[in-house]
């Protein structure tokens, strides 16, 4: 977090100097590439700059929402394991897979030895391995009261993937903000080519956009 911060100040200090000795086009390019809307604005465009330095705000802000409801999600689903199965407060992959499918740690620990004989069959020492790695011990154990019990808790789990998954939809704008802003400063008069060939028909194309 500190090295961002300094990052940021080191973006905005370049801002304000540099228009004294003329616009460099790649350092804005940099600029827009590191925090979206400080090439712009260092280019003078004001306007694209609200955008950018907006839209970065709005998908941080998503994603700290989002990360706050995936992780009450969890919360709740664990504290409704611990009442309907008396299983332990944690969130590691292992134990939250167990809750959600078996409804008790020794059925779990069962399939555990089966895939370490699957995975494993020639080696007892990797079987060993694998089974102190992945099961679950008694102390930490549980056993759900009815299956309704576990698919509630499953629903849950569901739930929290699914705005996990929303999570890493809105974290893409990070890198759409930053590939528009930094479009947008590109240097002048200068054209992107994009040769399209049509392998059926033969017939080939170009598109031009040149930067302005």
């Amino acid at each position: 977090m500190r090295g961002k911060k300094l990052a940021i100040v080191l973006i905005l200090t370049l801002v304000s100097f540099f228009p004294m000795y003329g616009k460099n086009k790649p350092l804005a390019i940099t600029m827009s590439l590191i925090l979206p809307g400080s090439g712009n604005l260092y280019m003078g465009d004001r306007e694209s700059a609200i955008y950018h330095f907006g839209a970065e705000a709005l998908i941080v802000s998503g994603i700290l929402l989002t990360n706050n409801y995936h992780n009450s999600y969890i919360d709740n689903a664990l504290k409704y394991a611990n009442m309907h199965s008396g299983a332990a407060y944690r969130n590691d992959n292992d134990y939250l897979t167990g809750l959600e499918w078996y409804m008790n740690n020794n059925d779990y620990n069962e399939r555990i030895r089966e895939d370490a004989r699957s995975m494993y069959p020639d080696n007892l020492e990797q079987q060993k391995t694998y089974i102190a790695e992945h099961s679950i011990p008694d102390s930490l154990g549980w056993s759900w009261q009815s299956t309704d019990n576990m698919d509630t808790f499953a629903k849950l789990m569901e739930n929290s993937r699914k705005i996990k998954i929303a999570t890493y939809a809105i974290a893409a704008g990070f890198v759409i903000n930053r590939i528009v802003s930094a479009f947008i400063t590109m240097p002048e008069d200068q054209s992107v080519r994009v040769r399209v060939t049509n392998n059926v028909t033969g017939i080939k194309g170009e598109i031009i956009y040149t930067f302005k």
